[in-house]
């Protein structure tokens, strides 16, 4: 690895095991500008496998909106996940646009 690039890693302990994300770019080292965007999910884990607010992802029609939200919303909206636990967005239509959803989370 290049000196100067850092490595920034978050861990959440699950039923399966460790769920890492690995994040090692340095953005003024790179020169990179990589916007917080809507991702296309992989897959979910089962409501009862978030361990941490950190892999939290609210995924709507199989892309991840937690960008579109913000963190303060997201971290009261995971509060009241994890007070009903379960996803409350898991029955949203699938066709509703992921920005009306994120203006939805935001004011529940």
């Amino acid at each position: 690895m290049h000196g100067n690039v850092k490595e920034n890693t978050t861990a959440c302990n699950t039923k399966y095991g460790q769920i890492s994300d690995h994040n090692q770019i340095d953005r003024e080292v790179l020169h990179l500008e990589v916007p917080d965007a809507i991702r296309v999910s992989e897959s979910v884990i089962p409501f009862e496998e978030v361990s941490c607010f950190e892999n939290f992802k609210v995924t709507v029609g199989g892309s991840i909106i937690n960008a579109e939200i913000f963190k303060h919303h997201l971290i009261k909206y995971y509060e009241l996940c994890r007070s009903q636990n379960s996803f409350l967005h898991e029955h949203i239509l699938e066709p509703l646009n992921s920005n009306l959803v994120a203006g939805v989370i935001s004011e529940t």
